[in-house]
């Protein structure tokens, strides 16, 4: 019998038992797998029940020794626009201070901050940190000045996540991809200009500096840096950024397919929700679909974004890569200081068995045009012919 199937079998009787039984390491081990599974970024030496649960879209962050209860139940939620001016109120990320504490069956509720050696006994101790202030308790917070972490940017369906996959699977390394929810947020409020650099900035160190990665070498993989990156040079001056391009052609086709600005894309669903919008196609081009034309606006506006930020800082903290190309995992692996880096090939539009997207002949030409015209405006090289 495995451990998963035993598990399984002993769910119900787990989730009642004493602390002392969830505190068994092996069974810590595997509710903190589980948390993270769902949206938790969890400090190590925290203690989580295995009654606890979480709802982790918005995410959570369980800092440093906290004490997460018996049937306490922790909700956060990406949707910030779903109840207009009280969406702070209705939603938002978690963040379990150093040292706090959760205990059985307390409902924790979206956008709920408890300040180091905070202790939550009821629901109602909580309704008083439901606030989007950054550091409201003066919490002393982790030094994050010092960190080296590696972030992974892109348009989304260029690699990044087999590339995250990789990477952890290799000692000493953590790897995480789309690991923090609440960057949607962050990213459309910036770009509504709801605010300021000093704020994100502050409610970034808020989060991260509470619990940012359990090992030293970290690689963070997500499309929704892109708008947000001189606030995370600003928090990690020391940081790397390694862009991942996959070639317009084949990124148009593989986001198609996905239902990616779409006339029907799904507005909720947390990606789409933030997804950026493009401007109106009026004419539309003869031959060349909406959608087709949306998707090469958004993958010249998110690589542009990261080439313009990367003119600003040290090019010895930048890499650029085609997906696909010869070069790619050995590229990679030298700019994270990585001995050797194998890449699994990966195609999620299967495993999803999604209907493949054909570009017509007018559409791959578009494409080609557009490529070649953004190489040369931010002098990259051609991407060998064999990518994909």
């Amino acid at each position: 019998m495995t451990t998963e199937t035993l598990l399984k079998l002993l769910a119900a009787p787990l989730r009642w038992l004493p602390d002392w039984v969830s505190n068994i390491p092996a069974l810590q081990r595997h509710i903190h797998a589980r948390a993270r599974a769902v949206g938790v970024n969890v400090a190590p030496d925290a203690f989580i029940h295995f009654g606890a649960t979480f709802e982790g879209k918005g995410g959570v962050t369980v800092g440093h020794g906290a004490y997460v209860g018996r049937g306490a139940h922790l909700r956060s939620s990406w949707n910030w626009d779903a109840h207009g001016e009280s969406r702070t109120w209705m939603a938002g990320d978690i963040v379990l201070g150093p040292q706090s504490r959760v205990d059985s069956r307390v409902h924790v509720l979206p956008g709920t901050h408890v300040p180091q050696g905070g202790h939550l006994r009821t629901d109602l101790d909580g309704h008083s940190l439901r606030q989007p202030q950054a550091n409201p308790d003066n919490t002393p917070l982790a030094k994050l000045s010092v960190r080296t972490p590696v972030f992974a940017l892109g348009t989304g369906r260029s690699g990044t996540q087999a590339m995250a996959k990789a990477v952890n699977a290799l000692p000493l390394w953590t790897a995480r991809h789309e690991g923090f929810p609440w960057l949607n947020a962050l990213g459309a409020m910036k770009a509504r200009g709801e605010l300021t650099q000093d704020e994100i900035v502050a409610l970034m160190q808020r989060r991260w500096g509470t619990f940012f990665s359990p090992t030293d070498f970290t690689v963070d993989s997500d499309q929704r840096f892109y708008n947000l990156l001189p606030e995370v040079h600003r928090v990690f001056p020391k940081a790397k950024f390694l862009l991942v391009i996959r070639p317009l052609s084949k990124f148009v086709a593989s986001a198609a397919a996905m239902g990616w600005y779409a006339e029907d894309d799904r507005h909720d669903h947390r990606w789409s929700h933030y997804r950026p919008t493009p401007p109106s196609i009026d004419p539309p081009s003869p031959g060349i679909r909406p959608q087709v034309q949306r998707l090469v606006w958004y993958w010249q506006h998110v690589n542009g974004a990261i080439l313009d930020f990367f003119e600003n800082i040290n090019p010895d903290q930048t890499c650029v890569v085609w997906l696909g190309s010869s070069e790619f995992e050995q590229k990679s692996a030298a700019f994270c200081n990585l001995d050797h880096l194998q890449i699994p090939p990966s195609n999620t539009s299967k495993h999803r068995r999604l209907h493949k997207f054909v570009l017509g002949e007018e559409e791959l030409d578009s494409c080609a045009q557009v490529q070649s015209a953004f190489i040369q405006r931010h002098n990259l090289h051609n991407p060998p012919s064999s990518t994909t």
